[in-house]
């Protein structure tokens, strides 16, 4: 049994010294357990110079980080997991582990609280397959202090890490279910009520439903790529891509905003010429071009308000 400061429970730990396999064995069984000092140090330690990014850890990747060592296991239930001194913490949370003296290989991790998330990693010849699943992704960005502004929307995202590479880079696709974003940006607001559909229903409201939303992702040393990602709903649709640096906490990002969805895009479908109207992916005759720059915790939103004026390819020059 332990007991040190938050934490309480008891602890199993199986040495490879006298045993053939040379796998360490750790099992942790709490209470509660208090991360918080390895995740954030010494809280009484003289105050250093604060992280510009949002760096993974490289055993949340896979990325080699030198020569082959032991293998470990680890075993861990926990009714509170403290990772922050001033947050709430996880609740009902267990996880399995294993790393085969190289690389984590095989995770198993679900939590019950604030908000629901369980997550998966299983290998697959070259590669491992990661399955992340959160029934509330508003619930699970409020609670965790990121976006608190969505509402709703059940969040998959599935894809492998190559690890034919010794960086291991991660391709997946994001795909979200209906959603709400209780405050939306003025431009999204504008452009859903110049559509058809939000004239008819004369939406004043600042809220706006997202019925859609598909996300292809790439991540390789700490930058996240956003390609041909796209959401919507009878309103209209953007489209979005570009890089998210965590490491230096900043971003690229650039896309479109589409009124009148459906009907705004058929003239992209026509034979010959429809790229010359919509040369975007789900994009249309009408769109708005913007661009989302700088630092995450505070970006610029720059809007080109002369692109809605202009046909398709044109959007690509201004």
């Amino acid at each position: 049994d332990f007991r040190v400061e938050r934490s309480s429970g008891h602890a199993r730990l199986v040495l490879p010294y006298a045993s053939q396999d040379k796998t360490i064995q750790v099992g942790v069984y709490a209470d509660t357990l208090d991360l918080a000092p390895l995740m954030e140090g010494d809280p009484n330690a003289p105050k250093q110079a604060a992280s510009p990014g949002l760096h993974v850890p490289e055993a949340a990747t896979g990325k080699l980080h030198g020569p082959p060592g032991n293998a470990w296991t680890i075993d861990m239930t926990a009714n509170a997991l403290y990772y922050s001194q001033t947050k709430q913490p996880l609740r009902a949370v267990t996880g399995h582990f294993e790393d085969n003296g190289q690389r984590l290989e095989r995770m198993r991790f679900a939590m019950r609280g604030p908000s629901p998330v369980t997550m998966t990693l299983d290998p697959k010849g070259a590669t491992r397959a990661l399955h992340v699943t959160i029934p509330d992704m508003g619930g699970f960005l409020a609670a965790l202090n990121i976006l608190p502004n969505v509402q709703g929307g059940h969040a998959t995202l599935n894809g492998a890490f190559d690890d034919t590479q010794a960086t291991a880079p991660f391709k997946g696709t994001l795909h979200v279910s209906p959603f709400v974003l209780k405050k939306a940006p003025a431009t999204v607001l504008l452009a859903r009520n110049l559509s058809l559909y939000g004239w008819v229903n004369a939406r004043k409201s600042p809220e706006f439903e997202v019925s859609t939303l598909t996300m292809p992702v790439a991540f390789s040393d700490g930058v996240l790529t956003i390609e041909n990602g796209h959401m919507g709903n009878d309103a209209l649709g953007a489209t979005l891509e570009g890089k998210i640096d965590l490491d230096h906490s900043t971003l690229d990002l650039n896309g479109t905003v589409v009124p009148v969805f459906a009907i705004n895009k058929l003239p992209g479908k026509l034979p010959g010429i429809g790229k010359l109207f919509s040369p975007e992916k789900e994009g249309g005759l009408v769109a708005m071009t913007f661009g989302i720059a700088g630092k995450l915790e505070n970006p610029d939103l720059s809007v080109n308000p002369y692109s809605v004026l202009l046909p398709g390819v044109l959007r690509k020059l201004f």
